[in-house]
């Protein structure tokens, strides 16, 4: 008895699930299941025959499966085909498995070479050959197997045998005969080059025999040049000139006294411009300044610069000739300058003097020189002085000033008048002047009047006198 009902001796299973069977002999019996699974055997296609270009690579890919066995005897889920040939493969899941096959042919690619670059002569036509092969398209369109090209550029062809194609290209210019242009004649000035450049040719041949691309001109002339090419010859020539550039020196910086002139002299040449907008060959300079030229010939220039300095004279005055006291001394300044020589060798801008004599002194700014000469004598002088005791302001003509009646030996003095409550009412550096019996313009009442004479004698000695006066209008 089967578990679909049967009762034969066996049964056949095509469905998945679990059977079982009870036999029996008798009373006596006895079961048994089993469970079956039916599984899909793996699905594989490998594809339609198919043609490929040689040179290329075929993957096969055999798909999801438990294994793989293939022709070439790989057991990997894919190979890559490069050759001809008939190939399968099977594919197992479990105990299940299927096969496929594909025949594979690599054909070649069609062979094209429209050669090298190349340069044909203007007005020419070359061919394009594409080649053997189905069918043919141009860079310009064309589907011919050739084309006639008359115009420079790159040209392509692109050619196929079915699935294989293949291209190429090559560019082509079109030259005509060289043609050239050395310039206008120049001028240019010595000491300068010009270089005549023509670009490029297949063959070179100057006037001095270079056959290179550029020859380097320093000298008048004419020159001349003859190109060549596959496709012609072609020539020019230039003349040129070279002019002497004028030479200016001005010489150097210089220094010079006030008063003085110089002359520049900008050399020979044709056009000449100053620094004040002279346009003279020279120029007469009598201020501090830079000064500068600049001569000409046509193009050909050249300058030149210089500094000029006028330095002042100095101004040197060492005074009146003078009489000193015996012992008495006297400070002669040579003002101001840049250096000094006196008489007695020093070099200070001042000195003492003292004895009789020619005391000169030069004083210089630079090359700019002043001098003087100053004569002292030598005379025995009393130190003394003396002071009056009574003034009469009454413009007799005697005594109407406080005066000194005796005044030797005195190189400074100061008077200073006091009246009798010790009020200063009159002071002077000059007491030869001395007092005029004066104070705020009106005269002072007579009385006693008191005074204080500080004085410095000739040696330098500083003293002092004092007194009493009398005032009696």
């Amino acid at each position: 008895l089967w578990s679909n009902g049967s009762t034969t001796t066996s049964i056949n299973v095509s469905n998945s699930g679990t059977y079982w069977v009870q036999i029996s002999i008798g009373q006596c019996s006895n079961r048994d299941s089993i469970n079956i699974n039916f599984i899909s055997a793996p699905t594989i296609n490998l594809g339609n025959d198919t043609t490929v270009c040689q040179g290329q690579t075929l993957t096969l890919n055999g798909g999801a499966a438990t294994s793989h066995l293939w022709s070439n005897g790989s057991t990997t889920t894919s190979i890559n085909v490069s050759n001809s040939g008939t190939y399968w493969v099977q594919i197992s899941i479990g105990q299940c498995s299927n096969r496929d096959s594909i025949n594979i042919n690599f054909i070649a690619a069609p062979t094209i070479n429209l050669g090298n670059d190349t340069t044909v002569c203007q007005g020419q036509t070359l061919t394009l050959n594409g080649g053997a092969a189905t069918s043919h398209l141009w860079s310009n369109g064309s589907t011919t197997s050739t084309i006639n090209i008359s115009n420079s550029g790159t040209y392509w062809v692109q050619i196929s045998n079915g699935q294989c194609s293949n291209r190429d290209s090559i560019n082509i210019n079109f030259i005509g005969a060289p043609t050239l242009n050395l310039g206008n004649d120049t001028t240019l000035c010595q000491g300068q080059t010009l270089t005549l450049n023509v670009g490029s040719a297949t063959s070179y041949l100057w006037s001095n025999g270079s056959t290179s691309s550029t020859i380097n001109v320093s000298n008048s002339g004419t020159y001349w040049l003859q190109l060549s090419n596959n496709c012609g010859t072609g020539t020019d020539t230039i003349h040129v000139n070279f002019s002497q550039t004028p030479f200016v020196n001005l010489g150097i910086d210089t220094n010079l006294c006030q008063g003085q002139t110089i002359n520049l002299y900008a050399g020979i040449a044709s056009n000449y411009l100053w620094s004040d907008g002279s346009t003279n060959d020279s120029i007469s300079v009598s201020t501090s300044g830079n000064y500068w030229v600049q001569s000409s010939n046509g193009q050909c220039a050249n300058s030149d610069t210089i500094n000029i300095i006028f330095n002042t004279f100095p101004t040197v005055n060492l005074g009146n000739d003078t009489t000193l006291c015996l012992g008495q001394t006297i400070t002669l300044n040579a003002g101001s300058a840049n250096s000094f020589l006196w008489s007695d060798s020093s070099t200070n801008s001042s000195i003492l003097a003292s004895k009789a004599g020619n005391y000169w002194v030069q004083a210089s700014n630079g090359q700019c020189s002043n001098s003087d000469t100053l004569s002292i004598n030598n005379t025995d002088c009393d130190i003394s002085i003396e002071i009056p005791n009574v003034i009469t302001p009454n413009n007799d003509g005697f005594n109407d000033h406080f005066v000194p009646i005796k005044y030797l030996g005195i190189t400074s003095a100061t008077l200073k008048i006091f009246n009798r409550w010790g009020m200063e009412i009159f002071s002077t550096d000059n007491l030869l002047k001395g007092w005029d019996g004066y104070y705020k313009n009106d005269l002072c009442t007579d009385g006693t009047y008191y005074w204080i004479v500080q004085y410095m004698t000739i040696n330098s000695e500083s003293k002092e006198l004092k007194g009493f006066l009398s005032l009696i209008k």
